[in-house]
């Protein structure tokens, strides 16, 4: 794996708020099944939705794609879109947190967050960066 500085730019992808043919929105899942969500929630890391992956599989999955970026384009900058979900596994593999309740909210809605690899692993350079700067 090289050394090179590579900055990854993460953009948070606005959750639309309706009932999709898929499932339930947030607020469903809170309404109709806070029980069984609150459970699964203090699973931390191995949290998942019925029959969805666990975070630290998503954490797995997203840090394999993330290093095959930067093996292809180490000395670019790179802007990568995908859901909230995503953003925060990464965000808190990355800064070491637990995945509890407890603890405080890392990431604020519709944001940019820059990240970095360097010496064998990722770090944060900048996080919560409202969407409306202009990046250079």
């Amino acid at each position: 794996m090289s050394n090179c500085k590579c900055n990854l730019l993460k953009l948070y992808k606005n959750w639309v708020r309706v009932k999709s043919p898929w499932g339930f929105t947030i607020p469903d899942i809170r309404r109709h099944h806070a029980e069984e969500l609150e459970k699964r929630v203090k699973q931390g890391w191995l949290f998942s939705a019925p029959g969805g992956e666990t975070r630290q599989a998503v954490k797995d999955r997203v840090l394999a794609a993330l290093l095959t970026a930067h093996e292809k384009w180490c000395d670019q900058k790179i802007l990568i879109v995908c859901h909230q979900g995503v953003i925060k596994t990464t965000l808190y593999h990355i800064t070491k947190r637990a995945f509890l309740p407890e603890e405080d909210p890392l990431l604020s809605h519709n944001r940019l967050h820059i990240i970095k690899y360097s010496a064998g692993s990722f770090s944060t350079l900048e996080l919560n960066i409202p969407q409306d700067t202009v990046l250079l």
